[in-house]
């Protein structure tokens, strides 16, 4: 059963849907359900639908051939992608053409001289077109360079879409019989990549899916990391190093390229935006700061990834000796949850982004954390969740633990806060809220909140 993706959906729609010429890139790290995607589209719509593979441009023009004869039940066939394109123009004067090409970056991997004649052939026949063109690829870094400056298919692109992981919400639908807390908790371990969450079965328990899914020795994906490191990058040792620093605690450049053993900050920073183009690293800018401000940290932004290096990536050598139960319960269950209230903040985060962007009024357009000193208190201060709007600023705090939200906590953020002037103070507990705590907060969220 396909599941969720309605805006990008709606936005491939209309460039179907178009009257002129349409030329997309769509792409996104593996798993992340971009096949699921065009074969969901090609539901609704007629189309030529192509995976390219890695035996060479010859080999995939021929069977491409083959593909679109097949649709058109022609016996046509072409020995250059200047004739196909001219045909699927002359084929678009009569009913729009919608032509998709899947893991195309294997057309020019060997051959980086293809690009050049992809884009004569675009600009020679499909240009004063009716046609739909979209081509996919899972290799991130290898497709933004394909459509960068300098590269021949710069500029003839009229849509491109990177396909990110599902935020906390759209992860809950494939598994809706759990309790909404425990809902918190898987997106937590198993975060946003489609597959992933499709092999979650919600008639067992939390602990039996990790134990199924990542601790058992066959377990699907208890290689899941580093096969994906691999398949993206030629050598993943410094890469997968950083990550480990990163979850051990380093969060500052210096920190983490001295624990990650790169010495060099330049090499490490080359390294970290890989992992960002990955969606595996997110570069934290300080609440209140420019986009280029100094002033950052850097977090996990994979939940899945960031688990996996904080609970099994230190500890295999134990796991491998251990039964999956016994694992779980010396290395995993009693921290399970102080792990989750870190994620907290980040599923706070998300659903006040999905309230803004349905609201018609009262919105913001800036949401970070802040850190520093508060020169008030003398101290440094973190607050979990700081949002500016047209109205000012709000101040939220997060807590997952088993007590009340006490007013002694509201006392505590309103008095950190204050140098930053919040109008409004607010929060999201797991246990709810004293009645002084809920007369001094102006915004109360619980987990029930976020999935209503």
């Amino acid at each position: 059963m396909f599941i969720g993706r309605e805006k990008e959906i709606e936005t491939i729609e209309k460039r179907i849907q178009s009257k002129e010429f349409e030329f997309g890139i769509l792409y996104g790290r593996r798993r992340i359900g971009k096949t699921s995607l065009l074969k969901e589209i090609l539901k609704s719509n007629k189309g030529i639908y192509f995976v390219a593979n890695e035996m060479g441009y010859e080999y995939n023009l021929n069977i491409l051939s083959n593909a679109v004869a097949s649709f058109y039940n022609d016996s046509v066939t072409f020995s250059s992608l200047d004739m196909l394109f001219e045909y699927l123009n002359k084929k678009s004067n009569k009913e729009r053409v919608l032509l998709i090409i899947d893991e195309f970056t294997y057309l020019f991997t060997k051959e980086p001289a293809i690009q050049s004649l992809l884009q004569n052939a675009i600009d020679n026949h499909l240009v004063e077109s009716n046609v739909t063109l979209i081509l996919s690829g899972s290799h991130v870094g290898m497709i933004e360079d394909v459509i960068s400056y300098h590269k021949p298919l710069y500029g003839r692109t009229t849509f491109k879409m990177k396909i990110k992981p599902f935020d906390y919400y759209e992860s809950s639908l494939f598994y809706p019989n759990f309790e909404n807390e425990d809902k918190v908790r898987l997106y937590s371990v198993f975060g946003g990549i489609p597959y992933y969450l499709s092999k979650i079965n919600d008639s067992i328990s939390i602990k039996a899916n990790i134990e199924r899914l990542i601790i058992d020795e066959n377990a699907i994906l208890a290689d899941e990391t580093e096969f994906f490191l691999k398949q993206e990058l030629r050598s993943i040792t410094s890469y997968s190093m950083i990550i480990n620093s990163i979850c051990s605690g380093a969060t500052r450049l210096n920190e983490i390229s001295t624990k990650s053993q790169v010495n060099n900050t330049g090499t490490a920073t080359k390294y970290i935006n890989t992992l960002r183009n990955l969606d595996i690293i997110e570069k934290e800018i300080c609440f209140g700061e420019k986009p280029n401000s100094k002033r950052t940290l850097y977090k996990i932004e994979d939940n899945f990834f960031n688990f996996y290096y904080k609970f099994i990536y230190t500890n295999k050598s134990k796991m491998i000796l251990l039964s999956p139960n016994v694992f779980y319960d010396n290395f995993i269950g009693q921290k399970l949850d102080e792990y989750v209230s870190f994620i907290f903040e980040k599923v706070a985060k998300e659903f006040l982004i999905r309230k803004n962007h349905i609201a018609k009024d009262d919105m913001f357009y800036e949401i970070a954390r802040y850190w520093g000193n508060n020169k008030k208190l003398k101290r440094e201060v973190e607050i979990d969740i700081m949002t500016k709007g047209d109205k000012g600023n709000t101040a939220y705090e997060c807590k997952w633990t088993t007590d009340l939200f006490r007013s002694s906590e509201v006392k505590d953020l309103i008095e950190e806060s204050e140098f930053l002037k919040p109008y409004r103070v607010g929060g999201f507990s797991k246990s709810g809220y004293s009645e002084e705590a809920l007369a001094r907060l102006d915004l109360t969220y619980t987990v029930d909140d976020l999935y209503t």
